[in-house]
């Protein structure tokens, strides 16, 4: 719900009448350059949002266009707004541009095919550029600058392996960028031709969101409000015969992209305890915890196991690019397998441990290749887009996923060939496959009304069945999913202990 409070204290007062309807809750206010008007979203449908304009005073608003991302920049002079929305889903967030006036809508960046899109910007205070916070994958986002007269052609990267960016703004003299992450607080020099490094603001203890800049004013400085979030993630266990739930122990950090080793007694998962995402192992209670990776920086996510439990594959964001890596289950001999200048990720093995399945966009797509996990040349296994795979108990099929916002499973024969929908509702990062079937997660409230949902596809009858309702939010679900061999375990992970505050700098010192 939008609210509004005077910065010397006070009480928040709502600008909407969301309180009297949570089903229409405003959120991500943006106050227009002259302090006029107030853009903020309102949500219509699952992943449709409307954008809308309202005075200070409060009600009534005026709908300006629908969208399907949260981010939102005023230009300079007020006359536009610049937004996030796609034609289709399953195609890559855009930032397009809206006249507050006539309501003409304009594209502005057309991200590659393969990557999730961009999903924020701002423009500078003399509205000749606009900073862009591009997703790469779904986990990863860097920082880009383009000019606005040259549009995509003036594109500039300015961060590489950055951490989930979520909400950027300029400094009022232009030559900064502030940006939040899940690891704090960050500026970057915006000057045209350097080459600049993140520098830290606030700690790394918790996450930063959505940073704001006032406007100086003759006697007044600017100031910087931002969001500041604590959040625990963990990997929880349903456990078939008895039927229970329970939390893995772990930190009070992140948690995240578990699976489960061949034998059942062994998980891998990432996490970011020591300050950076690294490979982690414990027992299947989570007792033991040892460190596997000590990549101290890169982004290092989605562990599978070897089918023999000695080895374990991942992805790690080096010097910009997303490769393949294999590692001794012990941390020993870790190697790169992939070299390609595309984006590598969400590997996993066959199951007689002869090659490893990943995601690559080397042809302009994402595919899924395969490749020895000695190394060589990679074999492209799909056709069509496609996303995570996981290989039959009997190595005859990879069945995969389409793409994170393209929900459904498909099958193809391992050696490649026709592709063939099995199943709906299986989603990207919440599923998994056992020897008599897909194990998945269903959290869309209109597939499952009373909670999010362990469900079960089975191999011979080719039905679905529910196993288990989760006693968590669909928001608070987050990426990871294993399934035991026998079906008879699946870890999951979830956000807990979420507490979010508002902070100020005042005044703004660069």
């Amino acid at each position: 719900m939008a609210n509004i409070k005077p910065i010397g204290g006070g009480q928040p007062r709502p600008l909407t009448n969301a309180h009297k309807n949570p089903a229409r809750a405003s959120e991500y206010p943006k106050w227009s350059p002259k302090g006029d008007l107030i853009a903020f979203l309102r949500a219509e449908s699952e992943q449709v949002r409307g954008l809308y304009l309202m005075s200070p005073n409060g009600e009534p608003v005026r709908r300006l266009t629908s969208m399907t991302g949260i981010g939102l920049s005023w230009t300079p002079d007020g006359r536009s707004l610049a937004f996030v929305d796609r034609n289709s889903s399953g195609e890559p967030f855009s930032i397009f541009q809206i006249s507050v006036e006539t309501g003409e809508r304009r594209r502005l960046t057309t991200p590659p095919r393969s990557t999730f899109g961009d999903t924020l910007c701002a423009f500078s205070p003399d509205g000749r550029r606009l900073a862009v916070v591009r997703f790469g994958s779904r986990y990863e986002s860097d920082l880009y600058v383009m000019t606005m007269d040259a549009a995509e052609k003036g594109l500039e990267r300015l961060t590489v392996d950055s951490e989930g960016i979520e909400g950027l703004d300029w400094t009022p003299d232009g030559q900064v960028i502030v940006f939040g992450t899940h690891r704090g607080l960050w500026k970057i020099s915006a000057s045209p031709g350097e080459r600049p490094h993140p520098v830290v603001m606030a700690g790394i203890d918790g996450g930063a969101r959505h940073p704001s800049f006032s406007r100086p004013t003759a006697g007044r400085p600017a100031r910087l409000v931002y969001q500041w979030r604590t959040r625990d993630v963990n990997i929880w266990r349903w456990d078939a015969g008895p039927d229970t739930i329970r939390k893995v122990p772990g930190s009070t950090w992140f948690e995240d992209f578990p699976a489960i080793s061949p034998d059942g007694r062994r998980i891998a998962f990432a996490s970011n305890r020591t300050g950076a995402n690294e490979i982690w192992i414990a027992g299947d209670d989570g007792s033991d915890q040892k460190r596997v990776t000590f990549q101290n920086g890169p982004v290092v996510t989605s562990p599978q196991w070897s089918p023999d439990g000695e080895r374990l594959v991942f992805s790690s964001q080096v010097g910009g690019n997303r490769d393949i890596y294999i590692i001794n289950a012990d941390g020993s001999k870790s190697a790169r397998l992939t070299w390609e200048p595309s984006k590598e990720e969400e590997p996993s093995w066959s199951r007689d441990g002869r090659w490893i399945y990943f995601r690559s966009d080397r042809t302009g797509i994402g595919q899924i290749w395969k490749m020895p996990p000695e190394g060589g040349s990679a074999v492209r296994v799909t056709a069509g887009e496609a996303s995570q795979g996981f290989e039959s108990s009997d190595g005859q099929l990879l069945y995969f996923v389409r793409g994170m916002d393209v929900p459904g499973l498909w099958s193809v024969p391992a050696a490649g060939g026709t592709e063939t929908f099995v199943v709906a509702d299986v989603r990207q990062a919440f599923w998994g496959i056992a020897d008599a079937g897909i194990y998945f997660i269903v959290s869309t409230p209109q597939l499952s009304p009373g909670g999010p949902t362990i469900r079960f596809f089975a191999f011979s009858s080719k039905t679905v069945s529910t196993l288990a309702t989760l006693s968590t939010e669909p928001s608070n679900l987050t990426p990871g999913f294993s399934v035991s061999r026998d079906g008879r375990t699946v870890l999951w992970t979830q956000a807990e202990s979420l507490q979010d505050d508002l902070m100020l700098i005042d005044p703004w010192r660069p």
